[in-house]
């Protein structure tokens, strides 16, 4: 089953933080739909309509244009990262970010970190 749905966040604006979107301390946050930009704060996204806060051992379900924002310490940041990216498979469009650094499952989002 989904992870869950964002609640009542129905933000339009075309670029918004995602710290706006709630709390995603120590979560991965699951940005679905159209990902149209990030700032150069590695923060913003220019849709945030659906965002769920969930564990590295949530299952997800998706349908495209996936962005995964993560913020984790350096220990367990690999593991998860992979396990998400496995999670998701081949055909997900997929990019894990945290902080410091982001580990691209596949090439479709490398620009927005570049």
């Amino acid at each position: 089953m989904a992870a869950g749905n964002a609640g009542g966040n129905s933000r339009t604006a075309p670029f918004i933080k995602l710290s706006d979107c709630g709390s995603y301390a120590g979560k991965f946050v699951v940005v679905a739909g159209p990902v149209t930009a990030v700032a150069e704060d590695g923060y913003t996204v220019g849709n945030c309509l659906r965002v769920v806060p969930m564990d590295v051992t949530d299952e997800v379900q998706v349908e495209h244009n996936v962005l995964l924002v993560g913020e984790l310490d350096s220990t367990g940041s690999t593991l998860a990262e992979k396990r998400m990216c496995t999670m998701l498979g081949p055909n997900f469009d997929v990019d894990v970010y945290n902080r410091t650094a982001d580990v691209t499952c596949l090439p479709n989002f490398k620009h927005l970190f570049s």
